[in-house]
């Protein structure tokens, strides 16, 4: 499936005029859900950047790591009776069902959250391979590109 993914994500960009696309490495993941998640580790920092690297080969197009500044993930948004809470998935930390919108919740995170910088993937995706994209999608099994 990571294939598959990262095709989609391709697309998506291509069509939006997006640089590219970018994605955490897999441990934050086992952050978000607070337990191991070996497979979707292996997918998020094997398979995907594999794939990748197999379709971008063509037009000198390659994952990197690079750096985001962003939030320290400890700390959820959950959406419940048509209102938000925070939560930490641990039961350490956790709001009532009071914010009335997503923002209002966010706001709560970014007082409580420290400000990080996060590694992640990242792959630009060059002008001839999003012509290609544009103008003849991706195959949904394999990796030829017209």
């Amino acid at each position: 499936w990571a294939a598959l993914a990262v095709k989609l994500m391709l697309i998506h960009a291509s069509q939006n005029n997006y640089d590219g696309i970018s994605w955490p490495k897999g441990y934050i993941q086992e952050i978000r859900y607070s337990k191991q998640l070996s497979a979707i580790k292996r997918q998020y920092d094997k398979e995907m950047p594999k794939a990748l690297n197999k379709l971008g080969q063509k037009y000198s197009c390659s994952v990197e790591m690079t750096r985001i500044m962003t939030r320290d993930p400890w700390l959820n948004l959950v959406q419940s009776n048509n209102k938000w809470r925070v939560s930490d998935n641990s039961g350490k930390f956790k709001t009532r069902d009071k914010y009335h919108c997503r923002e209002e919740a966010l706001q709560v995170i970014n007082r409580h959250s420290k400000t990080i910088e996060l590694p992640v993937f990242s792959f630009l995706i060059k002008e001839p391979l999003r012509n290609k994209i544009i103008e003849h999608g991706l195959p949904m099994f394999g990796e030829t590109l017209y």
